[in-house]
């Protein structure tokens, strides 16, 4: 657990530091491995902001497929939390853009995840 927050605080200084020399791209993929650091020690909270940071950069960035991404791991969070209805709302967001983009590997992700809470009877 101790190296998982050791791995939050790296990727919050590597997002500073890809911030601050303009490399925006290696910015978006650290925003998204700071959540997944935070979900993995629970801190749900901190998980969502940096999740919902990296997707409405994502999105102002163009990159639709790392959005795609953002959106299922915003649910992988809800689900965690506990909260199916949330994630299978996030999980069907990543699962409509990646139909709209023609992204196979987003479609088969999010309709995996969807498939998972069918299958646990989570499904909302």
């Amino acid at each position: 657990m101790k190296e998982h927050g050791r791995a939050a605080e790296d990727y919050h200084l590597a997002r500073k530091i890809f911030e601050f020399v303009g490399e925006k791209r290696d910015a978006l993929k650290a925003g998204l491995v700071l959540g997944s650091s935070y979900l993995s020690l629970q801190k749900f909270d901190k998980a969502l902001a940096a999740y919902g940071r990296s997707l409405r950069e994502l999105k102002e960035e163009g990159e639709e497929r790392g959005a795609v991404s953002a959106l299922c791991n915003i649910g992988k969070v809800y689900e965690r939390r506990g909260e199916t209805a949330k994630s299978a709302e996030y999980y069907e967001k990543g699962l409509h853009l990646s139909k709209k983009l023609g992204y196979e590997y987003g479609v088969r992700m999010a309709s995996g995840y969807l498939d998972r809470l069918r299958v646990e009877g989570k499904e909302h």
